[in-house]
């Protein structure tokens, strides 16, 4: 009987963490399409937001300001990052 529980509550266990990983990786509407503008009206000292693991040349760049690092998460909307006012969208 103990093991036909642990089986059942194996199997249930990773379907339902397996479906919050997905809801969590998923957004419910699409990006809206996404402009180098930044919300307070200007377009200078705007950088791309790049996401995944970062390789040594990423690390580089972003250490100079060209690039922010986004993380792990592309589902994300925000792909731009504005150094001036410290906004992603």
């Amino acid at each position: 009987m103990k093991k036909y529980f642990l089986i059942v509550f194996l199997f249930v266990g990773n379907f339902l963490f397996s479906q919050e990983v997905k809801d969590s990786l998923t957004t419910d509407k699409p990006c809206p399409i996404s402009i180098k503008y930044c919300p307070e009206k200007h377009v200078n000292n705007i950088i791309p937001i790049i996401y995944g693991f970062p390789n040594q040349k990423m690390l580089k760049k972003s250490k100079k300001g060209k690039i922010k690092l986004g993380g792990c998460n592309p589902s994300k909307c925000e792909k731009w990052y504005c150094k001036k006012h410290n906004l992603s969208f």
